[in-house]
């Protein structure tokens, strides 16, 4: 019912043979943690078809690519996807469509997007989205992720900027 294969370092054969298991077989698997392991050769649609039937999926600091994120996140929008719980902490999402990460996420119950470098811009529209999600029970983001500051002084500075002060707004 549950694996966890983070960091085992699978070969691209392994994993290929485990999604693939996953995505055309019927299998007792609901739960797969494959954090730290380097998915980004599978192909995209292999990853959402096999991701997709389980309830969770743990794929931090797996590599994603920005196509292979994007054909995850539009097939579970659809009414097919089982996934209730996601980690995709770790993963590069700056150029992924604001919107189809919030889409994506209204029909989880708990979805992890540390470590992500969501811009700011991101984070509002996915919480615009999200707000009215009766399933989503929690989400982690970095409000500072991606941000980086020569010093205190300058972090201080930010904090003070009308931007963010909207976006706090929006998250309260």
């Amino acid at each position: 019912v549950q694996a966890n294969l983070s960091g085992t370092d699978l070969t691209k054969k392994q994993l290929k043979a485990l999604l693939l298991r996953i995505s055309q077989e019927e299998t007792l698997l609901k739960r797969l943690n494959l954090a730290e392991n380097n998915l980004s050769s599978m192909e995209p649609s292999l990853v959402a078809s096999s991701l997709n039937r389980l309830t969770l999926a743990g794929l931090s600091f797996c590599h994603l690519s920005t196509v292979q994120l994007e054909v995850l996140l539009v097939s579970m929008s659809q009414d097919l996807s089982s996934l209730e719980h996601l980690t995709l902490s770790d993963n590069y999402l700056p150029s992924v469509d604001p919107v189809l990460i919030g889409e994506s996420l209204v029909k989880l119950k708990t979805a992890n997007l540390c470590g992500t470098k969501l811009t700011l811009h991101q984070i509002s529209v996915v919480l615009t989205l999200i707000v009215q999600s009766t399933t989503l029970e929690h989400i982690a983001l970095d409000v500072y992720q991606g941000l980086e500051y020569q010093d205190y002084r300058e972090y201080q500075e930010y904090l003070n900027h009308q931007e963010y002060l909207e976006f706090k707004e929006l998250i309260q």
